[in-house]
């Protein structure tokens, strides 16, 4: 189980020939993914992991279903809104349920709400500097600066009370 408190960051890992690859046991996995973007080429897996705590690990198998968000770019939502590029910020009035890029720019899509939901954003390897029970995967926007960016894109519940499931699990 992850701390708070903890080190924890995103890292990121390939998958061999046969499918697959070993994660620190106590990780949570957000996304597994083909990847083709010119530098890097195959199949990973992204989790957020404690860096106190690498050891033991578990193998996982390539499965990209059961942790794809894809499903939701093509639904329909009532509303979306166009994100900064900033680590933290509000949403006013909308219940994000996704985000992702869109022509260059960063969207967080969802339905109305009547109070606001905060968008944390966390590259690969930054330290995750908010409790982990606080938030929720809601899917990557991709930034392109030289290479690709990915940046991880959460909701952070405001009601500390609410204990949030990661996306597969």
């Amino acid at each position: 189980m992850l701390r708070s408190g903890a080190m924890n960051k995103i890292f990121k890992y390939e998958f061999d020939a046969s499918g697959k690859t070993t994660v620190p046991a106590e990780s949570t996995i957000i996304r597994m993914d083909h990847v083709d973007d010119g530098q890097y080429l195959g199949d990973f897996v992204w989790a957020i992991v404690d860096t106190e705590k690498l050891e033991p690990t578990k193998t996982v198998s390539f499965d990209p279903d059961r942790w794809s968000l894809e499903a939701l770019r093509g639904a329909t939502y009532y509303s979306r809104k166009l994100l900064k590029v900033k680590e933290k910020q509000e949403v006013e009035k909308l219940r994000v349920v996704h985000a992702q890029e869109e022509d260059g720019k960063l969207y967080a899509y969802g339905f109305p709400a009547l109070d606001n939901d905060e968008i944390c954003f966390f590259k690969t390897g930054q330290e995750i500097d908010v409790p982990i029970e606080e938030l929720k995967y809601v899917g990557i926007c991709r930034l392109w600066i030289v290479q690709e960016l990915g940046l991880y894109t959460f909701v952070r519940k405001q009601d500390k009370r609410i204990k949030i499931n990661h996306c597969g699990q």
